[in-house]
């Protein structure tokens, strides 16, 4: 309608999309997710010092402190269904100024407990922070389900950040 004032209808609003923050530290992926408008279902974090910091900047986020029992933790409620996880794992293990131990290290081996809730929880999207270390430790064998790693996740695809 040139000149005019052209009336649309408006579109139904969609539900935010929601996330599960795990090794949520002090919610560096939190707070821009929800300034996108996306809704945090859960925290997971093991430091008490941040969990303060989060229970203080996010009051209504339900909270759990460790990882590996995280699986039994989201079960024990109703909970709502997750679009993307969240995660910066522990990088110790594969920092180059590290040991180099790999996903077989005792704090970057959590990797795999990450894994685990992420096979139960079953988000649409996944989005890991970690060091480059993590595709070069052991030539990136412990992510590719390379000798030693039966059973455990592969990942595909890489989007790497600059």
């Amino acid at each position: 309608m040139p000149g005019g004032v052209r009336h649309l209808t408006p579109s139904p609003r969609r539900p935010p999309l929601r996330f599960l923050s795990l090794f949520a530290g002090v919610g560096g992926f939190d707070l821009p997710l929800i300034r996108l408008g996306m809704e945090c279902v859960g925290q997971v974090e093991l430091d008490p010092g941040c969990r303060s910091v989060l229970a203080r900047h996010f009051p209504e986020v339900p909270r759990h402190d460790d990882i590996r029992t995280t699986t039994g933790w989201w079960h024990t409620r109703g909970r709502p269904a997750v679009d993307l996880a969240c995660a910066g794992f522990p990088c110790q293990d594969l920092s180059v100024a590290g040991r180099r131990a790999g996903l077989a290290g005792a704090r970057s081996g959590l990797f795999f407990d990450l894994a685990g809730v992420l096979d139960a929880v079953s988000p649409g999207w996944v989005l890991l922070e970690n060091v480059p270390g993590l595709l070069s430790s052991n030539r990136g064998a412990g992510l590719r389900g390379g000798p030693g790693n039966a059973g455990r996740p592969r990942v595909r695809r890489f989007l790497a950040g600059a």
